[in-house]
C-alpha cells in the first residue's frame, strides 16, 4: 500500500470461505478503511468490528485478525447462536456511508481498483470539501 495517498478510502469486499463439517459457503464481508497521516480507522460493515491505528497498513492487519479471531469463534457455537454471529450488520448509517463511498470511487477516475476471484479493492482519494 505504498502508493496510497493520505485521505483515502479503501473499500474492499471479499469473500471469505465458511466451512461448517460438510457445509461450504463464502460470507460476504464489506470493509472499508480511511483516514491521513497517523490517524486510520476501519470498520467490517457486515459484522460490526471496528480497528483504528496509526497507518493504512496497521488498520487492515488488525481489522483483518479480528474478523479472523471472530469467525474463528462463531464457527463453534451451532444453530441459531452461530446464524446471530455471523449476520451480526452495523448501524444502517453506516452501511450506507460505505455504498455511498464505495459507488463514489467507482465512478471516480482518480480510484484505482484491485480486483481477484475473492476480493474487490478500490483506493480512492476524495475531493477536499
Amino acid at each position: 500500500m505504498a502508493g496510497v495517498p493520505p485521505n483515502v478510502l479503501l473499500a474492499i469486499i471479499k469473500a471469505v470461505p465458511i466451512v461448517s463439517g460438510a457445509d461450504r459457503t463464502a460470507l460476504v464481508l464489506r470493509y472499508y478503511i480511511e483516514g491521513s497521516g497517523h490517524s486510520w480507522q476501519g470498520i467490517c460493515v457486515d459484522l460490526d468490528i471496528a480497528a483504528q491505528g496509526e497507518s493504512l497498513a496497521e488498520v487492515q492487519t488488525v481489522l483483518e485478525d479480528m474478523v479472523t479471531a471472530y469467525l474463528q469463534t462463531a464457527m463453534t457455537y451451532s444453530g441459531e447462536e452461530r446464524h446471530r454471529l455471523l449476520n451480526r450488520k452495523s448501524p444502517l448509517l453506516v452501511r450506507l456511508k460505505f455504498a455511498a463511498n464505495f459507488f463514489s470511487a467507482s465512478l471516480f477516475a482518480t480510484a484505482t481498483c484491485e480486483r481477484s476471484l475473492t476480493c474487490v479493492t478500490l483506493h480512492y482519494n476524495p475531493p477536499s470539501r
